[in-house]
């Protein structure tokens, strides 16, 4: 088990990176090598010893409570949709597990994480769907293997395609001499 350093071991690279550099708390964490709990605690004894709250990283006039809690729009993302500013909105579990932070945008409401994935639109597989399911007979779990999206989105491709061009399994049914279903 490491020994804990005291305070005083740590108090001049949270000056320098605080209040020279104007790093944000969580960022200094990685880089002294405590956890954040820590850090958040140091740097409010470090804001009581100084007298004075840290200049805001964002440039805002005013203290912020000496930390500036991430309010300021540079470091958030530009919205993917409409290109306007953003706000934190909470944070999502991904499916292996990893949490990310999520936005909201300012000006048209959608919601985003930083790291933007590929949204599967239906123009762009229409064809692909309608071929696969349509004259190859392929299952939706098949097409979305092959196309790398979920299931749920071959699902409701396929709601739009009925729609379009009628059942795919319509043809079939009525060689077979079953009822085809609705």
């Amino acid at each position: 088990m490491t020994e804990r350093k005291p305070y005083s071991a740590y108090r001049p690279a949270l000056y320098d990176a605080i209040y020279v550099r104007r790093i944000r708390p969580c960022v200094v964490a990685a880089e002294i090598g405590l956890n954040s709990k820590a850090v958040w605690h140091h740097v409010r004894r470090l804001v009581r010893e100084c007298g004075e709250p840290p200049p805001c990283q964002c440039g805002r006039p005013g203290a912020h409570d000496g930390i500036c809690n991430g309010h300021n729009a540079e470091n958030n993302p530009r919205c993917p949709h409409c290109d306007g500013t953003s706000k934190k909105c909470g944070r999502a579990e991904m499916a292996d597990g990893w949490k990310e932070q999520r936005y909201r945008c300012r000006s048209c409401g959608a919601s985003f994480c930083r790291s933007p994935k590929k949204v599967a639109k239906f123009d762009d597989y229409e064809g692909r769907v309608y071929d696969m399911i349509w004259h190859q007979g392929e299952k939706q779990e098949y097409v979305a293997t092959v196309l790398g999206v979920h299931v749920s989105s071959v699902q409701s491709w396929v709601r739009l395609l009925k729609v379009k061009y009628g059942s795919p399994y319509a043809k079939a049914n009525r060689e077979s001499g079953r009822k085809a279903a609705a």
